[in-house]
């Protein structure tokens, strides 16, 4: 994925919302969508906020399986940034899930 430093950038959709190509902020940095995972910004939910800030075009936040009793990790990606993250969410905060097709064939 190219390393530590941009391996956000090849998660990332490559187009901006400010040039009508995509939903990232401009400048997207370091975008390349070189995985295929083609990560859309979803901002995220945080149950403590009344009024939260909005984040949708800035910054996206996926669901691992990785998880505790009440927390679990999830995975970060920013318009402004080309490396990944992982956090610790509390499992009462919202995040985006990327659902993948099994494509392996499984006998019975």
């Amino acid at each position: 994925m190219g390393g530590e430093g941009i391996v956000g950038g090849s998660l990332k959709d490559t187009g901006t919302w400010e040039e009508g190509t995509g939903l990232w902020r401009s400048p997207n940095a370091g975008a390349t969508n070189a995985s295929g995972f083609t990560a859309q910004p979803g901002g995220h939910r945080n149950p403590t906020i009344s009024n939260p800030q909005n984040s949708t075009r800035s910054r996206g936040y996926w669901w691992s399986s990785d998880n505790f009793e009440d927390r679990a990790l999830v995975y970060y990606l920013s318009w402004i940034e080309t490396y990944a993250l992982y956090i610790v969410f509390e499992k009462s905060y919202g995040a985006s899930v990327r659902c993948i097709k099994d494509t392996i064939n499984k006998s019975p």
